[in-house]
């Protein structure tokens, strides 16, 4: 038999993967097929899904205090999120694509921060 904290792992596990998969139907079924067409909701799978790394608050930083959208913390975040947006059947953001990464960006931070606080 299993045990309860094994089944509690299972369960918790379970939710995980239905969250991200709701997430990405969800952006499948708005026919979003671009980073650019919803960035925000983009943003919002990442947070849930668990996939926010610390380069991309590095690359929101350089945005946000110094306007350098060629650091090298944006390249790494542009070759990421594209790698995540492909695995996804999303087509990924264009390096030159600035708003749209800048959208990426602001909304993880709101929302990984609301998240955080449990609001």
């Amino acid at each position: 038999m299993f045990s309860s904290r094994h089944h509690a792992f299972v369960v918790a596990a379970l939710v995980l993967i239905a969250s991200f998969l709701t997430s990405i139907e969800a952006m499948a079924t708005a026919k979003h097929t671009e980073v650019a067409d919803d960035p925000r909701s983009f943003a919002r799978s990442l947070v849930n899904f668990g996939a926010v790394e610390p380069v991309f608050m590095y690359c929101w930083a350089d945005i946000l205090y110094f306007d350098n959208y060629r650091s090298a913390s944006c390249i790494e975040t542009i070759a990421r999120l594209s790698i995540i947006a492909r695995g996804m059947s999303i087509v990924p953001l264009s390096s030159r694509d600035r708003n749209s990464l800048r959208l990426v960006l602001e909304e993880i931070d709101i929302y990984y921060r609301e998240k955080k606080d449990g609001n």
